[in-house]
C-alpha cells in the first residue's frame, strides 16, 4: 500500500450525530457527542491505561484513508478524502483523541458521521494533522487543475 500509517486505536464510529447548531471545533460539543456515545456504548470506552496501539493502523492515502485491523487482517472504515469536512485532536483524560468529522453518504448535511481514533501522544496527532493537511491540499489543487481543464476545452 502506499502512503502513510498512523498506530492507533480504533475508538469507533459516532453515526448519523445531529450537528445542527454545533461548533465542528468546539470542544464541549464534541465531548457532549463522544460522552453520550460511550453512555450508549457506541463506541468503545477505554482510558490511557487501557488503549492498544499495536491493533490498528490508520493507512492514508491520496484520496482516502483506512482503517485497518492488523490482528484480523480487516478493513474497519474507510472514507474518501471529499467526504471528510474536519478533524481535529484534543485531550481528554489522559487520552490523545483524534476525531474525523465525515458527511454521510447521503441526505441532511446536518447530520454526519465521527470516527474516532486515539493517538499514542499530542506528536503523533500533530503529525497526522500535517499529513492530513498535505492530502486536503493536494486533493484541492487536482480539482482546480481538473476545473480549469474543463474550461478551457469548452
Amino acid at each position: 500500500m502506499d502512503g502513510s500509517e498512523f498506530a492507533i486505536d480504533f475508538i469507533g464510529i459516532v453515526t448519523n450525530a445531529n450537528y445542527t447548531g454545533l461548533d465542528d471545533f468546539g470542544r464541549t460539543d464534541f465531548l457532549r457527542i463522544y460522552d453520550k456515545a460511550k453512555k450508549s456504548k457506541t463506541i468503545k470506552s477505554v482510558t490511557w491505561k487501557e488503549v492498544d496501539f499495536q491493533s490498528f493502523v490508520l493507512h492514508i492515502q491520496n484520496d482516502k484513508i483506512s482503517v485497518l485491523d492488523t490482528r484480523h487482517k480487516t478493513l474497519c472504515f474507510e472514507v474518501s478524502i471529499p467526504l471528510i469536512f474536519s478533524c481535529g485532536s484534543l485531550s481528554e483524560d489522559g487520552l490523545v483523541l483524534f476525531s474525523f468529522n465525515i458527511a454521510p453518504y447521503q441526505g441532511n448535511l446536518s447530520y454526519r458521521d465521527l470516527l474516532i481514533l486515539a493517538l499514542p501522544d499530542e506528536k503523533s496527532a500533530e503529525k497526522l494533522s500535517e499529513e492530513l493537511n498535505s492530502k486536503f491540499a493536494r486533493f484541492a489543487e487536482q480539482q482546480l487543475q481538473t476545473a480549469s481543464r474543463l474550461v478551457f476545452f469548452r
